[in-house]
């Protein structure tokens, strides 16, 4: 199962004690970025494979592109 941090900038997530938690899971991949996304594309492309999506920044636009762009397994 692939979960997506999109946007941790500046970092929040990276160096926290649930990210740790997440990341010691048994069949769970955590893929935090620490910048943010330039455009929708390389949004779309941070979260292409996603089972959850995390945002960190409510500057990240999630439009509706953007999500029907994403892994039909995002929930």
């Amino acid at each position: 199962m692939e979960i997506v941090i999109p946007d941790d900038y500046p970092p929040v997530f990276a160096d926290s004690a649930a990210l740790g938690r997440l990341n010691r899971l048994p069949g769970l991949n955590v893929e935090s970025y620490t910048d943010r996304p330039k455009n929708s594309e390389e949004l779309i492309q941070r979260m292409s494979g996603a089972h959850t999506i995390i945002l960190a920044r409510s500057n990240t636009l999630l439009t509706n592109s953007v999500l029907e762009s994403t892994s039909p397994d995002l929930k």
